[in-house]
């Protein structure tokens, strides 16, 4: 199966709003001041972007030899870092612990936060910011007064490669000025201020987020799976997931479906379909489905599995593929079930201990494409039904503990005699069961084990052990069954099955 992979990246003058950034080495101190011989150039906001290559850099032991100096009547009065939302890094000239992880591998920027006093010639400012003692990502910009959180010119804004963040490294933050500016004394204008490491507290997490998307051809539709198109679902995710990379692939060939998309009956159908496809195509595990389709607006936009940690079987998920926002905003959240999360509590009831009223966000979020805040007052968690939407701390906190599980877990051992074994399937929905196609699984199903009440036409009863999977956005869901050796091979000979699913006793034949 032929693919093709779009992977996106911001680049550095998005998030700054200059032209150009320095990444220096950290050997590369001495030399001439303040990247003489170099080119300026202005960028967004009154930011200067200093593009020489002269000295400048800093040496081992410190401030590299005269070039630089700590800038006076400037104060860095906090640092954050982001990731999709923010982490604090520094507040008080003290170093913040938060339980948002910082991402190892993934791209972020961080804001400098700055007080400028009666001390402060009002030259510009060239802000370092140094991780491991390797390459210092440089802006010298043009600044005045006091940042505030909401406003995002207010603040030195630099954008940090993810392959700076490793776990284990360490940084240092200042805001320096030409030695022949500066007193070098000022110690509020660097963090730590004696000139040494603080750690930056990187965690690994996972890898890539591979997804898969399924063209589904439906009555001579197809969704827009263009380039630009899939770019959008590659910017959602990315922006959003607290995954290092993002993979999104369209399958080479479009799935046909000859069911009606205008019920519910046809999206369960489908949902049934494209997760049966993913067994058949024979994928990876940490490989998600994604089908797409341009059926008609029935007020449902995606279904999934709400998936616990190691059920491969059930990472699948539909939503629509039309052309617009719509499309990729379903699918991180359709995706988001698939990683184990509930609804938010917003439009909708969702999980009980979400900890922000309204499903707000909780803490400030940055998007690099669209260079923009988003405030935890406005803004409301992407697994909620209200808008507008990003992804809270909350979720991106679950989320990266869930990555971190499909990335790095072991793939599960599963004994020959349980392989490829075939399951008859029931569908719950609205109270009503249906038999649906039976499976062959080459793992055996992880869903919620219940018990199934069986009578066969020979009058025999006996209890079984079915897994449930309930759907995400549907008062119903799909059970397996392993089919004993009584019924082997047909159906017909089942007078009546019982089971308790969505708080109901349900029967299917019989009285």
């Amino acid at each position: 199966m032929a693919a093709t992979t779009m992977v996106a990246g911001a680049g550095c003058n998005v998030i700054t709003g200059a032209d150009s950034l320095v990444l220096r080495r950290q050997s590369d101190g001495g030399g001439g001041a303040g990247g003489a011989g170099g080119a300026t150039v202005g960028g967004a906001g009154g930011a200067v972007a200093t593009t020489g290559v002269g000295g400048g850099g800093q040496g081992s032991g410190g401030l590299g030899a005269s070039a630089y100096g700590y800038a006076d009547g400037v104060a860095l009065t906090s640092v954050d870092l982001y990731q999709g939302i923010r982490r604090p890094l520094v507040a008080g000239g003290a170093l913040v612990t938060s339980d948002i992880p910082i991402v190892a591998g993934k791209d972020a920027m961080v804001r400098l936060f700055y007080a400028t006093s009666s001390g402060y010639d009002g030259q510009p400012v060239t802000a370092r910011f140094s991780v491991n003692n390797g390459p210092a990502i440089e802006q010298t910009v043009a600044i005045t007064g006091t940042s505030s959180q909401p406003q995002l010119g207010s603040t030195i804004n630099l954008a940090l490669p993810g392959a700076t963040l490793t776990p284990g490294a360490t940084f240092k933050v200042e805001l320096l000025q030409p030695s022949e500016s500066s007193s070098g004394s000022n110690g509020e204008a660097a963090f730590p201020s004696d000139g040494g490491t603080a750690p930056l507290a990187v965690q690994q997490g996972g890898v890539k987020l591979k997804i898969t998307l399924v063209p589904v051809s439906n009555n001579g539709t197809l969704p827009d799976t263009s380039s630009a198109q899939v770019q959008a679902y590659q910017t959602l995710f990315a922006e959003q997931y607290p995954v290092a990379a993002v993979a999104i692939s369209v399958r080479s060939q479009a799935y046909t479906f000859n069911g009606d998309l205008s019920s519910y009956n046809g999206w369960t159908a489908l949902l049934d379909e494209i997760t049966t496809l993913r067994g058949q195509d024979g994928v990876p595990a940490d490989v998600y489905y994604y089908g797409i389709h341009a059926g008609p607006d029935t007020g449902l936009l995606g279904l999934g599995w709400v998936a616990s940690p190691n059920d491969v079987t059930s990472r699948a998920a539909i939503g629509v593929g039309w052309t617009g926002n719509t499309a990729p905003e379903t699918a991180i959240h359709e995706v988001g079930h698939n990683h184990g999360r509930q609804h938010s509590p917003c439009g909708v009831a969702g999980d009980a201990n979400f900890p922000h009223a309204g499903a707000g966000i909780g803490v400030w979020g940055f998007s690099p494409s669209q260079n923009a805040l988003f405030s935890p007052s406005t803004h409301k968690d992407f697994m909620s039904y209200c808008q507008p939407r990003w992804v809270s701390d909350w979720t991106f906190q679950a989320l990266f503990t869930r990555l971190k599980q499909v990335s790095t877990s072991p793939l599960v051992f599963v004994p020959d005699h349980l392989k490829n074994r075939t399951y008859d399937r029931v569908r719950v929905l609205h109270g009503q069961l249906s038999w649906r196609p039976p499976v062959t699984l080459a793992i055996p199903p992880m869903g919620e084990v219940t018990d199934v009440e069986i009578v066969t036409a020979a009058g025999g009863k006996q209890t079984v052990h079915g897994h449930y999977y309930p759907y995400d956005h549907l008062n119903g869901g799909l059970l397996y069954l392993l089919r004993p050796q009584q019924w082997q091979g047909s159906l017909d000979s089942i007078q009546s099955l019982k089971v308790e699913a969505e708080g109901q006793h349900l029967q299917l034949g019989g009285q």
